[in-house]
């Protein structure tokens, strides 16, 4: 013989999952809310938004709210570097972390470049969403509201590289996290001075 136990709850225990199910949906929605958008000063590391951009002939100078201050030096149409330093001092050559780190991780200084492809032409700009520094070949935009990086080939209409974070920096330690497509891997990553 069947004994079918299938019987209507009664009231009260509907009421009582009813609530419990609305104060989890309060809970979520609040943390949901909480973690939204996060500016670029309020991720703990990350750089903050940029105060002021200045120029210096190919080396462009980017003040950071946080404190920080980005110096891009630019060598040929495609290629510059970009140093990030807290206290804005940008020496040619970084000294490493540690003393037994003798290897030169700079091929060619500035001026070598410069006598190579002769001075490097930078315009400075900006619209609503980005500052953009560019050269006949690249650009280089800065999200105004996080500080993330792109950087785009002008004569081949692509994206070289963007960033799916703020650059980070903290305890003599700098991370880039760059976005990536499906099957794209980056190597390398710059100077790394010990690490």
């Amino acid at each position: 013989m069947l004994n079918n136990t299938n019987k209507l709850r009664e009231p009260k225990s509907i009421i009582g999952m009813f609530m419990i199910s609305l104060l989890l949906l309060v809970i979520i929605t609040t943390l949901t809310l909480a973690s939204g958008t996060i500016n670029a000063a309020e991720e703990e590391g990350s750089i903050g938004t940029v105060e002021d951009i200045t120029q210096d002939g190919g080396d462009v100078y980017v003040n950071l709210s946080t404190g920080e201050g980005i110096k891009l030096t630019f060598l040929k149409e495609n290629l510059f570097r970009l140093h990030l330093d807290p206290e804005k001092e940008y020496p040619d050559y970084p000294e490493p972390n540690k003393s037994d780190h003798v290897t030169r991780i700079i091929d060619k200084n500035e001026s070598e470049y410069n006598e190579e492809y002769g001075s490097i032409d930078v315009d400075i700009d900006e619209d609503s969403e980005f500052h953009r520094i560019s050269t006949d070949a690249i650009e280089l935009r800065i999200e105004k509201g996080t500080s993330k990086m792109s950087l785009y080939d002008k004569n081949q209409s692509k994206v070289l590289w963007e960033e799916a974070a703020p650059l980070k920096y903290e305890n003599n330690n700098t991370v880039q996290t760059l976005s990536t497509n499906e099957n794209e891997y980056f190597y390398g990553g710059g100077q790394q001075n010990g690490y």
